[in-house]
C-alpha cells in the first residue's frame, strides 16, 4: 500500500479491505509490525530481485542519501532516538536518521537506521559495505551529495575499490578556481541566493543573527554586533547555477550543466 496509496497505518488497513479484500483487525496490524524488523534482510532482497527481474536493472550506479524523522515527544534520549541536525527543523524533537540505497531509477534497495545525533556522512560505508557483502556480483558507481564528501570517505572507497561520484562543496573551494568557472547565473539559484540575502539585511538591522541564515557574521568576535558576509556573499554570487563533483571514474563522463539561457555547457 506504501507503493499503491501512501497513507497512515489506519487508512492502510481500509484500503487493503477495498483494493485487495484483506481483513486485518487494528491491533493485528500494530502487533505485527515490529515482527517486520525480522524480516529486513528477506523484503530487501524481495527488492533486489525485483530490480533485476522486473526492471531489468544492472547496477551500474546506485544513489544514497539520508533524512531525519522526528518524533512528537520530550522524552530524554536512548540508545536510538536522540537530538541531532533536523531536516525538518525539529531539533527540540528527538529523532532518527535514515539512509536510503536506491536504483538509478530510484527503486529502494536496502535502508538502515542510526541513532539520531548520528553525522550523515558517517553512514554512507556502513550501507554501501552491507550491501557489496550481499550481492558481490554487483560493482555500482556510487552517487551521493555533498554532506556526505569527506576525505576520510573518500580514501576509504578508494582503498576498498569503490567508485564514486560526490557532489561537492564548491563554497570552500578558493576563489582563484571560482574565477575560473565563473559563468552565466541560474534563475533558480539567484532567486534563493536573492531570498537568503534579504534575510540576512533584515537580521542584520535587528541586530540578530537568526537561525541558520547565511551571509551574517559577528564584528567582533565576542559581541552581539552583526554585519553582511560580504566573501560570502561574492563566492556564493559567482557560484549561482554552478555545480561540481568530485569522481575517481577513470572513464570520461559528460556532465551538462544548465545556463540562464537554457543552453547546456557540457563538462567532462
Amino acid at each position: 500500500m506504501r507503493i499503491i496509496e501512501p497513507a497512515s497505518k489506519l487508512r492502510t488497513i481500509e484500503l487493503l479491505q477495498r483494493y485487495f479484500n484483506i481483513s486485518y483487525a487494528k491491533r493485528t496490524i500494530y502487533r505485527l509490525l515490529p515482527q517486520l524488523i525480522d524480516q529486513k534482510p528477506v523484503i530487501e532482497e524481495a527488492a533486489f530481485q525485483t530490480a533485476c527481474t522486473h526492471f531489468g536493472e544492472v547496477f551500474s550506479l546506485v544513489l544514497y542519501d539520508v533524512t531525519t524523522l522526528y518524533f512528537e515527544s520530550h522524552e530524554p534520549d536512548d540508545d536510538l532516538k536522540a537530538r541531532g541536525f533536523s531536516k525538518d527543523d525539529k531539533s527540540k524533537q528527538p529523532q532518527i536518521v535514515v539512509g536510503l540505497l536506491v536504483t538509478s531509477q530510484g527503486f529502494p534497495l536496502m535502508h538502515e537506521i542510526y541513532k539520531g545525533n548520528t553525522f550523515e556522512g558517517h553512514t554512507m560505508l556502513s550501507v554501501i559495505q552491507q550491501f557489496k557483502k550481499r550481492h558481490p556480483q554487483a560493482n555500482p558507481i556510487i552517487v551521493a551529495d555533498a554532506a556526505m564528501l569527506s576525505q576520510d570517505n573518500m580514501n576509504r572507497l578508494d582503498a576498498e575499490g569503490y567508485q564514486y561520484i560526490v557532489g561537492a562543496r564548491l563554497a570552500n573551494t578558493k576563489m582563484s578556481f571560482i574565477n575560473q568557472i565563473d559563468t552565466q547565473l541560474a534563475r533558480k539559484d539567484r532567486r534563493e541566493f536573492e531570498k537568503h540575502l534579504a534575510r540576512a539585511q533584515e537580521l542584520i538591522a535587528r541586530k540578530e543573527s537568526g537561525r541558520r541564515a547565511k551571509f551574517i557574521k559577528k564584528k567582533l568576535k565576542g559581541t552581539d554586533c552583526f554585519v553582511l558576509n560580504e566573501e560570502l556573499k561574492a563566492k556564493t554570487e559567482k557560484l549561482l547555477g554552478i555545480k561540481g563533483y568530485i569522481t575517481n571514474v577513470s572513464q570520461t563522463i559528460p556532465l551538462c550543466l544548465s545556463s540562464q539561457n537554457n543552453q547546456t555547457h557540457q563538462i567532462t
